[in-house]
Order: structure tokens, then C-alpha cells, then sequence
């Protein structure tokens, strides 16, 4: 968020040629600030170019829970909702939406999933906010899940199998209720001041 934002502060000034990388639910807000690009590779990735030109993706991620195994049974938590379980007060980690892109997706996640029209969403996530530690770097929530100052995260799927494969008693969930999986892109910044080198 903040790196976008400094992209649009920059507009009449561009410092910078690419971004890489950020969730495109931040990318999106800032589309008049990108400029299109479709990579000579397009034949070879896994999400091509040609129908979203404005970011070309790097990485694809699933997002859901990651746990401390020593401090939460396998099944104790399945979803979402069972995170707004009182007896998880002030133990839900959860990076800064404002700060970082995966809690961004996080939470349009849990406003899809809950109703975000019928502002049932909001509900929950209002519910869920009274259970949350709010960190400012996405980081925090695997390294401290896995390290057991917490029991519960909100992160990608690839964070928590680091993890897991370097010996640290973590596992995943994929709640129940649903998630997404959810992109991160290279984005070519409009007038940069290199763009063919870009």
C-alpha cells in the first residue's frame, strides 16, 4: 500500500520503472498509474498478460490460516467465523490492511465470503477485529505463529510450508467458508523514466 501510494504521489515525477511485487487488490486502485505491458514470455506463464496487461503475475497464492500445532488441535479451527471465537481474544494475527497487501486481499476475502453488499461482512469482520493483534508487517504472522508467541495467522499458503519443511510446528488451513487465491504482479509504472529498459 505504502509503495503504491508513493507511485501516485509521484505521478508528475515518476522516481521509479517497475513495482514488483504487490497483490493486485492493491494494483487494481492504482490502474491509472500502471501502464500496460505484455511480456514476449506470455506463452509461458501461468496467468497470461493479455486479458489484465496492466500487471503481469509472479507468484499465485492461497490464502487461509496458519497455526501453532503445539497450540491448537488439528480441527479445533476450520474457518474463518472460528476465528471470532472469544477464547482466540487478542491471539489472531493479522498484518495491517493499510500496510500490507495480503491482509488487503484478506479482508476482501472475508467481505466476499461473509456478504459484502448485505454488510454482513462488516459484521463479521467487526467480530473478528475484537480476536485480532494487528502487526505491521506481513512477516510477523508466519514468524511468530511458528515461533508460538501466537496461535493463529491470517497469511499465504507458501509462508506457512516454509515453515512447516524447516521443522517448525505450523500447519494450514484452508477455511471452510472459502478463500482466493491471490496474485502478485509486476507492474510497469506509467512515464517511468526507463521504458524500454523496463
Amino acid at each position: 500500500g505504502e509503495l503504491f501510494n508513493r507511485i501516485k504521489a509521484e505521478a508528475a515525477n515518476v522516481q521509479a520503472d517497475i513495482m514488483f511485487t504487490g497483490g493486485i487488490d492493491s494494483g487494481g486502485s492504482f490502474r491509472d498509474y500502471l501502464a500496460d505491458y505484455v511480456s514476449i514470455e506470455e506463452g509461458k506463464l501461468f496467468d497470461p498478460a493479455k486479458t489484465h496487461p496492466w500487471y503481469n503475475a509472479v507468484y499465485l497464492h492461497p490464502m487461509g490460516i496458519i497455526y501453532n500445532t503445539n497450540l491448537v488441535k488439528e480441527g479445533e479451527v476450520k474457518g474463518w467465523m472460528d476465528l471470532t471465537d472469544p477464547k482466540w481474544e487478542g491471539k489472531v494475527l493479522m498484518p495491517d490492511p493499510r500496510k500490507s497487501g495480503s491482509a488487503f486481499g484478506e479482508l476482501f476475502i472475508h467481505l466476499n465470503a461473509f456478504g459484502r453488499d448485505n454488510g454482513k461482512g462488516w459484521e463479521y469482520f467487526k467480530n473478528l477485529y475484537k480476536n485480532l493483534t494487528v502487526t505491521t508487517s506481513s512477516s510477523h504472522t508466519y514468524k511468530f505463529v511458528a515461533s508460538g508467541e501466537f496461535p493463529l495467522g491470517m497469511t499465504h499458503e507458501r509462508n506457512a510450508y516454509k515453515y512447516r519443511d524447516g521443522g517448525s510446528p505450523v500447519g494450514f488451513i484452508y477455511p471452510e467458508e472459502g478463500t482466493a487465491v491471490r496474485p502478485d504482479g509486476i507492474y510497469l509504472i506509467k512515464n517511468g523514466p526507463n521504458p524500454e529498459l523496463a
